[in-house]
């Protein structure tokens, strides 16, 4: 797109310099001397800016005037011209069309330009641009030439401005309004523009820009028409750039102009009417298709026939259908647009929650571990004190052990001896004592044996005792063993519950992460929504309102809905005797591109041109209205309609919007676009005079006079129909 077309242009810049070298077009200068002949051109191309220098002037510029100087132009042709150089060239110019010898003039300018104020003003190369003041002191006014222009009449002009116009200067200075301004064309000439009013230019794919290559080809084609070689550049451009770029074109031209004209047999009738029946065959394969390449041949092939602003108007509907899809797809984009942007901001702010929960889990964990080395530390110790209780115990019961068994084998020594006495003193008592002295003896010994019982039950209450303390021991052990133990696993689970949460974290940190880079992703897939969104074509047809030099541009497009109501009053001239007309629409059938009103008693397209009537039904629509509403349009219309009572007449008219201006009428006072019509119905060679009034947006013409005068002079009919009253459904 040009609007970024310098980026590239400065780098090929000293290469196209040096191609220019090579080249060694030069065109005749358009001097004092007057040596030219009757076709003079100015041909300009500016590149070479200080900022926003631009790349494919040069070679247009350059392929232009080879062009034309093969028409037979005398060129002046300039390339990187200064304020001062540019402004000689077009005062030479000026002066050179103001010799009666010259038929044609053609001005071509390739740089950047910029309205300001509704005037236009091409860029010298040396211009330093940051003011608005900068701007009328370093620029030069179009409007001189048209000027210049005005002054040479029976003359026939062309003004060509194919300008780079976003931010030609790089920022230091921006134009309140993009773009150039429309201007009505001076009487006798034609105007044309790269893009509309406030619209951006394409660079093309090679040497020439998008503009410019087709210009050179269809202005190359011997014996087109100027006029229609322009049809076919803005219908080529359009589809080209898929809408996004529509040049513009207005004209005042007197007469056909051709840039290689070629000397054309005049058809007979009969070779018209074969002429016509083939275009009216082609129109009937195509219109109700909608393939726009179809449609496209068909506009190529016939730019100025029949049909040509039917299937114009067709192409304008297929394109504005397409720019609805393309802007519904746009909203769509936007929308995506807006929910990355959502999501790349909430994982942005989900990515800072879950960096400051991660540096707190790391926090908490650092807590938890050294609490849990704390918890190591108080297990340790209670094991440790509770070692040391059990070697107590072990050593408190080694000992009671020892001495239970000490005092058991004395005991059992002591028994043993006890016994031996008692049996040493019953073998006594037996031997040298009597029964008494045994028994005497048997009641010591007995005595002795209870005594030494006592003993040992005293031992075995002592080992019992020290066995009941170390059994006390080891439980207080055990407990505060199973207490350190307790506490040990609680701090464990604790620690345990912590390296839980701090892994979560760390997961949460991880997705974090992994969002993070899906936001990355994101910002890929938003520079492809981005660019999708600059490939989308823009509003199929701009609408441009009226300015101090020009009367504005519509598409001529009408809605109907059933039931939409209009009701006119015709006013007989000659009696002014006024009778109704009420017309309601009974039904639409876009497909078809058909109207029908008061229950099929008229019909007619989608833009109003009448299919049938009450006399009668024609061939093709009869071509009252062009695709495009501007002053200074011209278009023909050739149709044939065949009477209730079989008879067939043919019709031809010549057609221009000549005027827009208001107009009032009983429904109210309208900004309108007059249309005059002239033409014969060739069967009765009447003279058939028509002014219509439309007004963009109203279904309905405002006003229609229509004027039939037979051969012999006689009027047969001559009224003029108004609109009275209108109900829409839309």
């Amino acid at each position: 797109m040009r609007s970024n077309c310098w980026l590239l242009r400065y780098f090929r810049f000293q290469l196209i310099v040096a191609l220019s070298l090579s080249f060694g077009v030069s065109g005749v200068a358009l001097g004092a001397d007057g040596a030219f002949g009757d076709r003079v051109a100015l041909v300009i191309g500016n590149a070479a800016y200080k900022v926003a220098p631009l790349s494919n002037p040069r070679n247009d510029a350059q392929a232009m005037t080879a062009l034309l100087q093969k028409a037979g132009f005398a060129v002046d042709n300039q390339l990187d011209a200064t304020r001062e150089q540019l402004a000689e060239a077009v005062e030479r110019f000026g002066k050179a069309i103001k010799d009666p010898k010259v038929k044609f003039g053609l001005f071509y300018y390739a740089g950047h330009g910029l309205q300001l104020d509704w005037r236009n003003y091409l860029v010298p190369v040396n211009a330093t641009i940051r003011s608005v003041d900068d701007v009328r002191q370093q620029t030069v006014d179009v409007s001189q030439l048209l000027k210049y222009m005005e002054e040479g009449k029976g003359r026939s002009f062309l003004v060509i401005l194919d300008a780079c116009r976003d931010d030609p200067f790089a920022g230091a200075f921006r134009p309140p309004v993009k773009g150039l301004s429309q201007f009505d064309a001076p009487v006798g000439s034609l105007l044309a523009y790269a893009t509309a009013p406030g619209g951006v230019a394409m660079d093309g794919s090679g040497e020439n820009g998008l503009y410019t290559s087709n210009l050179l080809r269809e202005f190359a084609v011997q014996g087109a028409k100027i006029e229609d070689a322009f049809k076919r550049v803005r219908l080529n451009v359009r589809l080209a750039s898929q809408g996004r770029q529509v040049p513009w074109e207005s004209t005042s031209l007197e007469e056909d102009v051709y840039l290689f004209p070629v000397e054309k047999k005049k058809l007979t009738e009969a070779e018209r009417e074969q002429h016509l029946d083939q275009e009216i065959k082609s129109w009937l394969r195509v219109k109700s298709s909608t393939d726009q390449t179809a449609l496209a041949n068909f506009i190529r092939e016939f730019p100025s026939g029949s049909a040509s602003e039917l299937a114009m108007a067709r192409m304008n509907r297929l394109l504005a259908m397409q720019s609805a899809n393309e802007r519904k797809r746009m909203e769509e984009l936007r929308n995506q647009l807006a929910l990355a942007e959502s999501a790349r901001m909430a994982a942005e702010r989900e990515e800072s929650e879950r960096a400051a929960a991660a540096l707190r889990a790391e926090q908490a964990l650092a807590t938890a571990r050294t609490e849990a080395l704390r918890a190591e530390a108080a297990r340790v110790k209670a094991l440790a004190e509770a070692a040391a209780l059990r070697e107590q115990e072990l050593a408190a019961q080694k000992a009671a052990a020892a001495m239970a068994e000490q005092r058991a084998v004395e005991a059992a020594q002591r028994l043993a001896e006890l016994d031996r006495a008692k049996q040493a003193a019953i073998e006594r008592a037996a031997a040298e004592r009597n029964e008494s002295a045994r028994q005497a003896d048997a009641l010591r010994a007995e005595q002795a044996i209870a005594a030494a019982r006592a003993e040992a039950q005293l031992a075995e209450a002592a080992r019992a005792k020290a066995l009941a303390e170390a059994a006390i021991l080891r439980a207080q052990e055990l407990a505060a063993q199973k207490a350190a133990t307790a506490m040990a696993e609680q701090k464990a689970a604790e620690a345990a519950q912590r390296q839980a949460e701090l892994d979560k974290a760390k997961q949460a940190v991880l997705d974090s992460v992994r969002q993070a880079e899906a936001a990355r992703v994101t910002e890929k897939e938003k520079a492809q929504l981005v660019a999708q969104l600059e490939r989308i074509a823009p509003e199929s047809a701009p609408v441009v309102g009226p300015t101090p030099y020009s009367k504005g541009f519509s598409e001529h497009q009408r809605r109907y809905a059933v039931g939409d109501e209009y009701v006119y009053r015709v006013i007989d001239s000659l009696t002014k005797i006024s009778q109704p007309l009420k017309m309601t629409v009974s039904a639409v059938n876009l497909n078809d591109d058909r109207v029908e009103y008061n229950g099929g008693q008229y019909s007619s397209d989608m833009m109003g041109n009448i299919v049938s009537n009450l006399r009668g039904s024609f061939n093709t629509p009869r071509q009252f209205y062009p695709a495009e509403l501007f002053v200074g349009k011209k278009w023909r219309s050739e149709f044939k309609q065949v009477r209730s009572n079989g008879v067939t007449f043919t019709f031809r008219y010549d057609l221009r919007v000549v005027a827009r201006e208001e107009i009032t009428v009983p429904a109210g006072t309208f900004n309108a676009f007059k249309i005059e019509a002239r033409g014969f119905n060739m069967q009765l060679g009447a003279a058939l005079a028509r002014n219509i009034w439309v007004a963009p947006g109203i279904a309905a013409d405002i006003a229609h006079e229509t004027r039939v005068t037979l051969s012999s002079g006689t009027i047969e009919q001559y009224d003029r129909q108004e609109l009275v009253s209108m109900v829409t459904h839309r």
